[in-house]
């Protein structure tokens, strides 16, 4: 009796043990977690006949990937009210990762004092950033001393195309040009527009540069886009008219080519079942 108790009790010692090292599935549930950290930050504190550059490095210390843009709204410092806004183009950040985002502010023929408020737009969440103090003093007589790269013949700007989600430009060079900045304004209150920048352009060269943007509402308006050097020696302001199906969105163009193939293949297999039934009366 002895006996068999202490060969029952290592048995079920043996198969307990079995099953401790067994190969069982474990799953771990990791909650989404939305996180970032500001690592570097750089702003102009005085701007003598230039203009503002934002630089913002993110690092994505969260769980989960997410598009992230980051916005700058302006005050002027007298009446405390929004004097301008502006945004950084839209960046997908994977979880672990960094990011460099920049954007720019002219203040053409403005002096005063002003400050920033920045927000990150990361996922469909906000988070506030810090708050920059600035000082401005561009005059007329020193902004018309820059060279107009379009009155000078400099560059040629048009458009090539819009959507209701992206303008195409093409651009000429006619000398050689570097750190090109393409900075949108004048558009509808709510809409969003990214910059643009072409490290180089020969002479001669010509180039497509597509500016996304989100409407809130679209409509047919006017817009400006000003563009500048980083050295500050050029600048010059193109309009441009957003206009209704000037060019279709590759995802129509698609679908239309495949509704199209099927009607084909409908119509031809049609006409093959005709030919079928003809055959054998």
């Amino acid at each position: 009796m002895k006996f068999a108790y202490i060969t029952l009790l290592t048995i079920s010692l043996l198969f307990l043990a079995n099953a401790a090292t067994a190969d069982v599935p474990v799953v771990v549930k990791i909650t989404p977690k939305l996180e970032r950290s500001l690592d570097y930050y750089n702003f102009s504190e005085e701007i003598v006949n230039s203009y503002q550059r934002f630089v913002v490095n993110l690092y994505n210390i969260g769980s989960i990937g997410c598009l992230t843009r980051v916005r700058f709204d302006i005050y002027n410092s007298t009446n405390e009210e929004v004097f301008d806004t502006v945004w950084s183009e839209e960046f997908p950040m994977e979880a672990g990762s960094y990011y460099t985002f920049e954007t720019y502010w002219y203040p053409y023929n403005i002096s005063g004092n002003f400050y920033s408020k920045m927000r990150i737009y990361q996922c469909n969440d906000i988070f506030e950033g810090p708050v920059s103090g600035f000082s401005v003093d561009n005059t007329v007589a020193n902004e018309t001393k820059k060279i107009d790269f379009l009155e000078e013949e400099i560059l040629e700007v048009k458009k090539a195309a819009n959507t209701e989600s992206y303008i195409e430009l093409e651009i000429t060079a006619i000398e050689d040009l570097e750190n090109l900045i393409f900075h949108t304004e004048d558009y509808p209150f709510g809409w969003i527009f990214g910059d643009k920048k072409i490290d180089k352009i020969n002479k001669g060269e010509i180039k497509y540069l597509r500016i996304n943007y989100d409407p809130e509402i679209w409509r047919e308006t006017d817009i400006s886009i000003n563009i500048f050097d980083e050295e500050n020696n050029y600048f010059s302001s193109k309009k441009i008219f957003l206009e209704k199906n000037n060019n279709p969105d590759t995802k129509d163009i698609i679908i239309s080519v495949l509704g199209i193939i099927i009607f084909l293949l409908v119509f031809l297999k049609i006409k093959e079942i005709k030919g079928r039934r003809k055959k054998k009366k």
